[in-house]
């Protein structure tokens, strides 16, 4: 189950797990780019995710939508964040970057405002949380311009989830 709400300026994601692995995703409406700046707030409002049970994922050059070819970034609730490519719409596909590496910039805990920020410039791609860089990587597998999408993500059921986005702001590269 999936609620969304904007009010005050935020945009409000409620979610209720009623099977294994639940996710929802949002699109940024008639937006296409290849090297930009994205960053935007979170902050969790409610969560009963157990550690390491919930995610959220910024995507990128998405050239045939979030199914098809793209780079994913992922920050967890357990302090840990990924990074991969997706080459082909197989999962089998799937190219790590890092996995579950931890850094104590990340806090997906109730009333942190957690400040999200991914570079797409080129060949690179660098995270940042807080401020503090979290990975960069260098990868040339998608070259074109793409859509950009964020998911949340949990994977146990009858876990639930409130967070709240603020600030989104995407900037050009030129």
């Amino acid at each position: 189950e999936v609620n969304t709400t904007i009010a005050d300026g935020q945009y409000t994601v409620t979610m209720t797990g009623k099977q294994q692995y639940l996710f929802a995703i949002t699109s940024i409406p008639d937006f296409s780019a290849k090297d930009f700046v994205w960053s935007m707030d979170a902050t969790v409002i409610e969560s009963a995710a157990s550690a390491g049970d919930m995610l959220l994922e910024l995507s990128v050059r998405e050239v045939d939508g979030l199914s098809g070819p793209h780079y994913s970034f992922s920050i967890f609730n357990d302090g840990t964040s990924s990074g991969e490519v997706w080459p082909t719409k197989k999962y089998q596909d799937v190219i790590e970057f890092w996995s579950y590496e931890s850094n104590n910039a990340i806090s997906l805990d109730p009333g942190v405002v957690n400040n999200i920020s991914l570079e797409v410039n080129g060949s690179t791609f660098t995270l940042y949380v807080n401020g503090q860089k979290i990975k960069d990587v260098t990868d040339t597998t998608i070259t074109e311009a793409g859509e950009v999408s964020f998911s949340l993500a949990m994977y146990e059921p009858d876990e639930t989830l409130k967070i709240a986005f603020d600030n989104l702001v995407i900037t050009a590269i030129p």
